[in-house]
């Protein structure tokens, strides 16, 4: 696997993050400080586009794969957000992992699947430390 330029973003107060991930696999992690780590591998380095789009409201981080699909997944994400900061994520067929994080996660368009601890969900979900 190839590693991914990895990010260390400063967010603002009232900054969200949009992650664009249109297929593999994005693993969310709370963290605490004022900045959002973001760490990938991927099979495919030559058929990704991946960057990052700061706006007045949110941090875009967009990635995409533009190959063939098949059995492996072609990028896994792993991504450090403070704790609070919502988080948005558009996917097409990733998979969504959320470990330790507080605060605000919705995801649309999911194909894949959205899992928490043992449990799974899909759409809006408010994660609060048990």
């Amino acid at each position: 696997m190839t590693q991914l330029p990895p990010q260390i973003l400063q967010i603002s107060k009232g900054q969200a993050l949009l992650i664009q991930l249109n297929e593999g696999e994005v693993q969310v992690t709370g963290s605490d400080g004022e900045q959002i780590q973001v760490n990938g591998q991927t099979f495919f380095p030559n058929e990704i586009d991946y960057k990052v789009v700061p706006t007045k409201d949110q941090i875009q981080l967009i990635v995409n794969y533009d190959g063939r699909k098949g059995s492996e997944n072609p990028i896994s994400l792993q991504v450090g957000v403070p704790h609070g900061t919502e988080v948005k994520i558009d996917t097409e067929y990733a998979s969504i992992a959320v470990q330790d994080y507080e605060g605000d996660l919705e995801s649309r368009g999911c194909e894949g699947r959205t899992k928490r601890g043992n449990g799974q969900c899909g759409g809006k979900l408010r994660v609060a430390k048990s």
